[in-house]
């Protein structure tokens, strides 16, 4: 069983028809992390968007084109000055566009509508996705998520899987894999934009926010062989002392991993004695069910206390 079939026949199909996610391809994702498609289909089509966004087409002449590169805009802003995905979804339900309110989020146990306008909400899950960041024109980085999941079209989080019928574990591989990406990831970042002299801290700031996110603005990250699933969602806590040891050009990734492997953390399951693929509904149902994401910015403040 390798990963590519652990997705195939089991995690996507469990995302689509037990927790309700839409497959989408890869190559419908652009590089700011954003499903176009779905964040149009949400803002245009649910309820109660449908009439503050015709309002608002009309203050773009018709031109959705120009609306929606206005509104990705303004929420990679917001995303940019949140701490991760859970803090930003919970602070940003609805977002301010020309004067005219748009809803990015609906909440479950509304007074007036109960669960109805949250069953509107959008999730998707994307397999493989080829994540690239370009400096000056010219490919940095790059490598490929096993699983990357939205909601409403903006970014989530991912899960890295690895096969332990071929000795690849989550707690050493996937792990270590997750670890490493980051790492190679900041190094990066240090040897482009950190040692630049011409680039002010500001703006060394804003390429940090725009390169790393798939790491640092996630809800969290996850890893699993099927057996045992690890979660960490404050990877960004060991950016400073990667950059330090890039300063010192001692680029020691083992020191950062055993520091960052205590806190990415197994998580606690119910029923540790069940079938395998049982454990692995019951920690999937809890990471990445819909609810479950909702309440994540309040998982994540008992988490770092």
């Amino acid at each position: 069983m390798n990963e590519l079939y652990l997705q195939d026949k089991f995690l996507i199909p469990f995302f689509r028809d037990c927790l309700g996610y839409a497959e989408v391809k890869a190559n419908t994702v652009t590089q700011s992390l954003i499903i176009e498609e779905d964040l149009q289909e949400f803002i245009s089509g649910t309820e109660l968007n449908k009439k503050p966004y015709k309002n608002l087409l009309k203050k773009y002449r018709g031109n959705k084109k120009q609306l929606l590169k206005e509104l990705i805009a303004s929420i990679q802003e917001r995303i940019a000055s949140s701490r991760n995905m859970a803090l930003f979804i919970n602070a940003n339900k609805s977002i301010t566009l020309q004067g005219v309110k748009l809803h990015l989020f609906y909440t479950s146990d509304s007074v007036i509508h109960g669960n109805a306008l949250f069953d509107e909400n959008i999730f998707s899950v994307v397999q493989e996705l080829p994540y690239k960041y370009s400096y000056q024109g010219k490919q940095a980085f790059s490598f490929r998520p096993d699983i990357v999941l939205f909601v409403n079209g903006i970014y989530l989080g991912y899960s890295e899987l690895k096969n332990n019928y071929t000795n690849q574990s989550a707690s050493k591989n996937g792990r270590g894999k997750v670890i490493k990406d980051y790492f190679e990831a900041v190094k990066v970042y240090h040897q482009h934009i950190d040692s630049n002299a011409m680039l002010s801290d500001n703006k060394k700031q804003i390429f940090r926010k725009d390169f790393l996110k798939i790491f640092e603005k996630a809800i969290h990250i996850t890893t699993t062989d099927i057996g045992e699933t690890f979660v960490i969602r404050t990877i960004a806590d060991y950016f400073d002392e990667i950059l330090s040891t890039c300063h010192e050009r001692k680029f020691d990734r083992e020191k950062i991993e055993k520091k960052a492997r205590g806190v990415f953390k197994p998580y606690p399951l119910l029923k540790p004695d069940a079938d395998k693929k049982d454990k692995l509904k019951e920690l999937f149902a809890a990471l990445y069910g819909k609810f479950f994401i909702e309440k994540e910015d309040f998982v994540l403040q008992l988490y770092r206390a």
